[in-house]
């Protein structure tokens, strides 16, 4: 857990200080105490941590929390340009802004990078950038199907056809593969878990696997509660920090190595500048004494913002969605190449064109945004829509500045919207409210509206609309700059390409003050990638080697512990030093999966190296296995968890495929089961008991978002499969096509039901079942109670709802249709709970009967594991039982064939974890 306290031995025993537990500064902290297990790390956070509360990891409670205890809530000087009432929200609390904020998540584009590059940034190119953002431990997709509600579908469509844009199915996407965004429409990105609404903030990726003891890290303390208020030198050396906890007690901190300052674009110019550090006179004036005169702290401040025009809406806004602003569109308003024109020197140095990316962004807003409009005297409907067109590469700068030398005394934050002397931020807006005009008109968004409500269709000139556009302007909180990253003969640059102070040791910079211009993009995603980058420089320079290609490390339980692939160790020159007490290291190692070394009974480890780019880890929990769920760049998503074999296939090689063949399900391991005493054995098994441990253990299935859908609703078009269709109840089921069965295989022992049926996806459509008698349509597919129950020729595939009625059986043949779900059922281990599902109208004898019992109580409990197989040869259903059947050797020989894995080193095969 984290600590609200520290010793006096704990604070006189640091290797690195990092201050400020936000985006970047959580990423840090958890990649440093990964990569150099021998030092010690402390996070310093002001706020409380957002371990447990609900409040702050509920996606959608994102607009109660602004304003709040864990909001700084700065204000803003006078704007005589724009809005003088604008509140920036600065979050107080463990993930920092990621815990705050809607968690829009974008790629930077390549235009902006290349910029960077051209102000003497160097390593911050696109490449690098985009490996980095690979390997964020984040769960980020497209907004999921069932958080699609109506409204946002026909705004989306109405786009499309007024403004003549393509609907883009994955902005990231699109981004990764061309270097930008042209002009689209689509659903956003967001960083969250589809399943329970709840964030993927920085610190639920990074810090909470922590906390849970998932992830063992004994070298990092997490401090919240503590107020950094000073930043401490020696001649031109930070020598550490001076914190007070929430007691009131004050410590000053030394740590052994460096300081890492992640306050945010606001706090870490304000630290600097109460430290000491910054322009001389502004310091001067204060009485503040100059430590380091350094002219660049708390200037070129930079953000993103945004007006907003607003209709009311006819009938209420459809429930389904992430967090109100679901979708958004990009334009392009200037000529092709417009950036060379500029003439602001420090935007863009050296000329580089712009092509035709997006100079336009709109949000979309399913709620009355009316806190700046009201102010003007504009109605507040009930049922609102809005869109907000905001300024992607704003060119107006501001300043952040102090007017007391009291810590206790915000800063002022004077960001000078609309001051560009071109002009080009305010036209921007205007632009972006006349779209806005023409996509209401159009079919069938239209049919929602009642009427413009602000600003009305009084408000018609370009002057007009100037006026209205910039007196109702907000900030979409992306306050950046401050601190910015540049050349050495930069005199208004902060920090160098290795985010160091300039003119300081012992120090760094890592957060969005850094940018020296601001992405077109919402920035959370660069924040997030600054502070993979800083935790890579810093451990590089305390001799941690890890390769950039970023190796995987999967984690499959003992109980797998046959290699998929021969016994080829691992290289000692090679192996890194902590390798046994630490395995979560990065292990290069090229070729197929190997077994770690290590004493018996301990997790086995397999690893690969994703060899063309970089890839990403996630660690899910089944009964404490560590295992882990790998997205790599271009490449299949791979889970390697009990009993599930690894399968590298490339993108392009899966979207040739799905353009000449449908997609392949197999449903492997139908009763897959844990020994009792393998989960005795494992560590933390006391912590949760098996009910909890089952219902928080997800379900696999390639491609899938979430556990009532059978895969991932994609473009049909590009992908040929059809969406997922959604009754009221939001779930969904795919219809399947019944694969080979076992033909005539006895099923004598108690795993005998653990086999693979291969099955092909035809259409889906939402599925319904009359149940309780009374003619009432309810969904029979539910979270955590719908299974598979025996498929194979012969025998039923039997699915029921939650409540045991409305169970529905079918015979299945080779080639019929019955519909395929899966389910995560939590069963007691006691002998009064009944057995696996079993339909005494179809009953197929007693020794079936008994040996489920069989299963239920000397197997602890059922685990159903799905999961997809692109391009596999549907000829029969492969028995991996143990491989030791004729089954199992053909399917190792596919899996070696898709490894590459040379005739010489394919060892004994397959294995499933026989028990």
């Amino acid at each position: 857990m984290t600590t609200d306290f520290i010793s006096a031995s704990q604070a006189q025993d640091l290797d690195y200080v990092i201050v400020g537990g936000g985006t970047a500064g959580c990423v840090i902290a958890s990649r440093l105490s990964e990569y150099l297990p021998s030092k010690k790390i402390l996070l310093i956070e002001a706020g409380p941590s957002d371990f447990n509360n609900e409040k702050v990891l509920q996606l959608k409670e994102w607009l109660t929390l602004l304003g709040g205890e864990l909001d700084y809530d700065y204000g803003t000087v006078e704007q005589p340009m724009g809005n003088s009432h604008i509140r920036h929200s600065r979050a107080k609390v463990l993930g920092g802004c990621s815990s705050h904020n809607t968690l829009i998540s974008f790629r930077p584009f390549k235009y902006d990078l290349d910029v960077w590059q051209s102000l003497g940034c160097k390593g911050w190119d696109f490449k690098t950038m985009m490996r980095l953002i690979d390997n964020l431990r984040n769960q980020i997709q497209p907004v999921h199907p069932r958080h699609r509600n109506q409204v946002c579908k026909d705004w989306i469509e109405s786009c499309s056809t007024a403004l003549d844009i393509p609907v883009i199915r994955d902005f990231n996407e699109e981004i990764r593969e061309t270097g930008s965004l042209q002009q689209g429409v689509g659903f956003f990105s967001i960083a969250y878990n589809p399943d329970d609404g709840r964030r993927s903030s920085a610190s639920v990726a990074y810090i909470h696997p922590i906390l849970r003891g998932q992830e063992k890290r004994p070298n990092l303390t997490v401090l919240t509660n503590a107020w950094v208020s000073k930043v401490n030198l020696s001649g031109k050396t930070v020598t550490g920090v001076n914190i007070t906890l929430k007691t009131g007690e004050k410590y000053t901190l030394s740590p052994r190595t460096e300081t890492i300052i992640c306050a945010g674009a606001v706090d870490t110019c304000r630290l600097l500048l109460l430290s000491g550090i910054g322009p001389e006179k502004q310091l001067s004036d204060l009485s503040i004494p100059v430590l380091h005169n350094l002219p660049g702290v708390g200037e070129n401040l930079i953000d993103h913002p945004e007006s907003i025009i607003m209709w009311e809406l006819n009938a209420a806004v459809p429930p389904q969605t992430t967090m109100d602003s679901d979708a958004g569109i990009f334009l392009r308003r200037e000529i092709k190449d417009a950036a060379v024109n500029n003439t602001d020197p420090a935007l863009n140095p050296k000329r580089i064109p712009d092509g035709t990316i997006a100079d336009i962004m709109m949000h979309c807003y399913q709620i009355p945004f009316c806190l700046n409009t009201a102010r003007l005297g504009y109605e507040a409907p009930l049922n609102a829509f809005c869109m907000t067109p905001n300024i992607p590469r704003p060119r107006s700068r501001g300043r952040i500045y102090l007017t007391s030398a009291d810590p206790s005394v915000k800063p002022a934050l004077d960001f000078r919207y609309f001051t560009d002397p071109e002009g080009y931020d305010a036209a921007t807006i205007v632009a972006g409210l006349k779209a806005a005009r023409e996509v209401a008109k159009q079919e069938p968004f239209s049919k929602w509206l009642t009427k413009e409500v602000a600003p009305g269709p009084k408000v018609q000139t370009d002057e007009e609309l100037s006026e209205y556009g910039r007196r109702v302007a907000h900030t979409v909180y992306h306050p950046a700059g401050t601190t910015k990253m540049g050349a050495s003969n930069d005199e208004m640059a902060v920090v160098d390409p290795e985010l160091r102070i300039r003119g300081l040791k012992g120090v760094r910079i890592a957060d969005a003050g850094v940018f020296p211009t601001m992405p077109t993009i919402n920035p959370m995603l660069t924040v997030l990638a600054i502070g993979e980058r800083a935790a890579e420089m810093i451990a590089f320079e305390a001799g941690w080697r890890g390769d950039s290609k970023a190796r995987l490390v999967l984690f499959l339980p003992y109980s797998a512990a046959a290699p998929f692939v021969g016994e080829a160790p691992i290289p000692a020159a090679i192996r890194p030093a902590n390798f046994e007490s630490y395995p979560a290291s990065y292990v290069p190692f090229t070729g197929y999966p190997v077994p770690s070394p290590g004493p018996e009974g301990r997790a086995r480890l397999v690893i690969v190296q994703v060899d063309r780019r970089s890839a990403v880890l996630f660690r899910q929990q089944l009964l404490d296995f560590p295992v882990a769920m790998l997205r790599a760049d271009r490449e299949l998503e791979i889970f390697a968890g009990d009993g599930v074999p690894v399968l590298l296939l490339s993108h392009q090689q899966i979207a040739d495929r799905r353009k000449e063949q449908p997609i392949h399900v197999m449903l492997d391991s139908l009763a897959n089961l844990v020994a009792e005493h393998i989960q005795d054995d494992l560590p933390g098994h006391e912590e949760h008991g098996p009910e909890e441990q089952v219902s928080e253990r997800p379900a696999i299935l390639q491609r899938v978002d979430h556990q009532d859908d059978l895969h991932n609703p994609v473009d049909h078009d590009r992908d040929a499969r059809d969406e997922v269709q959604h009754d009221e109840h939001g779930e969904g089921a795919g219809r399947a096509k019944a694969g080979p069965g076992f033909e005539g295989r006895e099923r004598d022992e108690a795993d005998g039901d653990a086999g693979a049926v291969l099955v092909e996806l035809e259409a889906d459509e939402a599925v319904h079942e009359e149940a309780d008698g009374e003619g009432r349509r309810e969904a029979v597919l539910h979270r955590h109670d719908v299974r598979v129950d025996r498929v194979s020729r012969g025998h039923d595939a039997g699915i029921e709802d939650e409540g045991g009625e409305g169970q529905h059986h079918v015979d299945v043949e080779e080639g019929d249709d019955f519909l395929a779900a899966w389910s995560i059922p939590t069963v007691s281990t006691t002998p009064t709970h009944p057995p696996l599902h079993h339909d005494h109208r179809h009953d197929h004898g007693s020794d079936m009967h008994d040996r489920r019992r069989c299963l239920e109580y000397d197997r602890v409990r059922q685990l159903d594991v799905a999961r997809v197989a692109v391009g596999l040869d549907p000829v029969r259903a492969y028995d991996v039982r143990n491989g030791a059947d004729d089954g199992a050797e053909r399917y190792r020989r596919i899996l070696a064939q898709r490894l590459k894995v040379p005739e010489a080193h394919r060892g004994d095969g397959v294995r499933s974890p026989g028990l």
